[in-house]
């Protein structure tokens, strides 16, 4: 992006992107159904999220729902400042896949109590990062091999690196990592809107090939 650009850019419609955003939470007890969380900001019932638990190297992730979110409380961030607390219900997907046995692993090395039955919700021993991930959507205006120009509502910090998915419809997807290298106001009324450059620093073979042949066909 910038003067200095090396690939021509092309005009899209009808293109998204996402870009996973990550929240840390507390897990207060789990199951092969699901789990009980706190989290410092909202969680929105009826959305999927993917719950990421990690330890000692080892992770382990499975995608829920939230079915239920209470305001619970506060507590002091790094800066002093007193944020919201929300404690949620998750809802497993897919409970009858391999998936599962990963998560029951997981309880079998973090329970509390070794005696208790893992077929019922109970406390476990806190992760050393727990996180939900959910993907936020932005429509990209323009596209090269190089990367994108997207329109968001929101500012991005210009140097920020992103965990980033392109969608060319339901069975073209590619991930990257993306770099912020321009984000300019383009707000003409009250309601805040950004153009988002973004430049390709991570991305596969396979996934740049996909973008050429879609480049191609415009």
């Amino acid at each position: 992006m910038g003067d200095k650009r090396r690939n021509d850019r092309f005009t899209v419609e009808g293109i998204h992107c996402s870009i996973m955003s990550a929240t840390e939470v507390e897990i207060v007890n789990i199951s092969i159904g699901g789990a009980a969380l706190i989290a410092n900001g909202r969680l929105n019932i009826g959305r999927d999220y993917t719950l990421k638990l990690e330890e000692e190297g080892r992770t382990c992730s499975v995608n829920g729902t939230i079915i239920w979110s209470v305001l619970s409380g506060n507590r002091k961030n790094a800066n002093g400042e007193s944020v919201p607390l929300y404690k949620a219900g998750m809802k497993f997907k897919d409970v009858q896949s391999s998936k599962m046995t990963e998560v029951l692993d997981f309880i079998k090395s973090y329970q509390k109590s070794p005696e208790q039955r893992v077929i019922v919700r109970f406390d476990i021993v806190s992760p050393e990062k727990a996180t939900l991930n959910y993907p936020f959507n932005y429509r990209v205006k323009k596209v090269s091999l190089g990367g994108l120009l997207i329109e968001t509502s929101e500012p991005f910090g210009v140097g920020d690196i992103l965990s980033m998915e392109l969608s060319f419809g339901s069975n073209n997807i590619i991930g990257f990592l993306g770099r912020v290298a321009s984000c300019l106001s383009t707000s003409e009324s009250d309601s805040d809107q950004y153009d988002v450059g973004v430049e390709f620093v991570e991305i596969s073979d396979p996934s740049l090939a996909i973008l050429k042949e879609f480049i191609k066909s415009l």
